[in-house]
């Protein structure tokens, strides 16, 4: 192991030095800084940036590790609900808890191993990555605990936690031909995310029980993203060629964006079409109409989360995947029994 005493003497400078390099003081030249950090790079050092709570055995530390967080739409509360879950168990854990937002270029940056080392992160839960994103194949081969929000990782030190994504979709879709829709169109989220691959799945099963098969025209993708949702549904209609009678969108945001694009298009929600999402973000209750959705308790996922991931490291629990039960709220948007009706789906 490379130390830092090790990058002093290569680098030709003192360990004080180095030290002051890596915590950012402004009395290190640049130059003496650039050198210093290329000779890091150069012979495998990393700086501990928590050294000081190796030595003391207090607390083991665990990170939150969300991607675009910082970007998101404020509506969205998921992620604020995920770490209210997170919390809720490190405390009964008695277990450290810190938070990072990392976006694409941090990933190509830094790597996640060298992450997780610098905190001093005993273990990790994932939210937001996607199977193309530069921290997923580390992820996947770390030997560093790690438990994911909706994605599988199936090693014995990983886990992940979701609702049965397939089940949840196949469920909107039943709710969408009960409420009279026969041709609906389907607002998926990003081509790469295993989310949405596993809601398609869904969407996909129920077509089969109606020997249907789905249009590729009514496959849309919009990024998880009400603008982006507005815009493709908008195109679609305005397209004029077989207008669907009805639409699952596998987020609430993008719902709201394709609420926004029929209504500008000329149709009524839910008259002329019908509209479901995923999620149960709180805003869906309060627009008009309110939004039908399939329900999903994110604090309670954030919960089982932190706690599965505390049973790895303590090596009472090995991998596996903890499924959450969903709900189907049934709104004005579907029109059908109008008014909020829940229906519980336990897995």
């Amino acid at each position: 192991m490379v130390t830092i005493r090790d990058l002093a003497r290569e680098a030709g400078v003192s360990i004080g030095t180095v030290s002051r390099a890596f915590r950012g003081y402004k009395d290190i030249s640049a130059e003496t800084k650039a050198h210093i950090l290329e000779t890091a790079q150069r012979i495998g050092y990393t700086p501990n940036l928590v050294a000081s709570n190796l030595s003391s055995k207090k607390k083991q530390n665990i990170a939150f590790i969300m991607a675009s967080l910082l970007s998101s739409d404020p509506r969205d509360t998921l992620a604020f609900q995920l770490i209210q879950g997170i919390m809720q168990s490190c405390l009964e854990r008695g277990v450290e808890l810190v938070t990072y937002a990392i976006d694409t270029s941090q990933q190509k940056n830094q790597s996640y191993i060298d992450f997780c080392k610098q905190r001093n992160i005993a273990g990790a839960v994932i939210c937001g990555i996607s199977s193309d994103d530069v921290y997923f194949s580390e992820i996947a081969a770390s030997e560093i605990a790690v438990v994911s929000i909706d994605f599988a990782l199936c090693k014995e030190n990983q886990g992940w936690v979701s609702v049965d994504n397939v089940l949840a979709a196949r469920d909107a879709m039943r709710h969408l031909y009960a409420a009279g829709c026969k041709c609906p169109l389907i607002v998926s989220g990003r081509r790469n995310a295993e989310v949405a691959i596993m809601r398609e799945s869904g969407v996909q099963l129920a077509l089969a029980e109606r020997n249907q098969s789905l249009p590729p025209e009514n496959l849309l993708y919009g990024k998880f993203d009400e603008q982006t949702a507005y815009r493709v549904v908008r195109e679609r209609l305005r397209s004029g060629k077989n207008i669907p009678d009805g639409i699952f969108c596998l987020s609430d945001l993008m719902a709201l964006g394709a609420m926004r694009a029929v209504k500008d298009a000329g149709y009524r929600v839910p008259e002329d079409i019908p509209i479901i999402g995923f999620d149960g973000v709180y805003i869906g209750e309060y627009v008009q109409p309110s939004l039908s959705t399939i329900y999903q308790d994110v604090r309670r996922i954030g919960y089982e989360a932190a706690n599965l991931l505390c049973d790895i490291m303590n090596g009472t629990r090995g991998g596996s995947h903890v499924v959450v039960p969903h709900r189907l709220l049934a709104r004005q948007s579907t029109q059908h029994e109008a008014n909020t009706n829940e229906q519980s789906f336990v897995r």
